[in-house]
């Protein structure tokens, strides 16, 4: 059974830029790969935290987020789970 993968962002997929690349690299996974992979963008500074604990309780089992602004926050809510995959890039 594949992960359900997520790829969270700040931005916008459609921004033709940074956006679009990870946008496009997921998509790798699910044409290449078979991976189901669902997208969250715009997502507020504010609310990186929430939206990943919701993530990680609806059962991703690899969350994405993309762009270094999410690291401190990864770091800190990946502690409380430890059998999803957490990938910040860069970071």
């Amino acid at each position: 059974m594949k992960s359900k993968i997520v790829l969270l962002t700040d931005g916008l997929f459609s921004d033709a830029s940074w956006g679009a690349f990870g946008y496009n690299a997921a998509r790798t996974l699910e044409e290449k790969y078979g991976y189901d992979v669902d997208f969250k963008e715009n997502v507020d500074v504010s609310d990186m935290e929430s939206v990943i604990v919701k993530c990680a309780n609806a059962g991703y089992g690899v969350i994405i987020a993309h762009g270094f602004e999410w690291g401190k926050t990864v770091l800190k809510v990946s502690k409380d789970y430890p059998n999803t995959k957490f990938i910040v890039f860069p970071g």
